[in-house]
């Protein structure tokens, strides 16, 4: 999809999106890369060495006509307490595009995929 078939949210926008409240979405893209392919220097320099390349599963999704990002730790064999393990207990399965899932906002227009069984 190209950018112009989204549309740009203004803050009165972001205030206006229900908070706390469960949405569906759909995934539109999922990527790995390491916070070092991801961020900047500067904010790199606030990492653990050891952390920076630890490859990162972003998962992006449109709920409501936004727009949003959301990132687990990749594990080859994640565990059911961390991010993409519970993600793979709810949805059962990998994040993929197409995938219908929940996201929540918070009053700030920030939302996060719902893993919670």
């Amino acid at each position: 999809m190209a950018i112009s078939d989204y549309k740009i949210p203004e803050v009165k926008d972001l205030k206006e999106l229900p908070k706390d409240v469960i949405l569906p979405a759909v995934i539109i893209g999922v990527d790995i890369k390491t916070w070092r392919e991801i961020l900047s220097p500067e904010s790199l320099a606030k990492f653990d060495e050891n952390s920076v390349d630890q490859p990162q599963v972003i998962v992006t999704y449109e709920s409501q006509g936004y727009r949003r990002d959301d990132k687990f730790t990749y594990y080859e064999q994640p565990s059911t307490g961390s991010k993409l393990g519970r993600y793979m207990v709810k949805y059962d399965k990998f994040p993929e595009i197409g995938d219908e899932i929940k996201v929540q906002f918070d009053d700030e227009g920030r939302s996060n995929i719902v893993i919670k069984n």
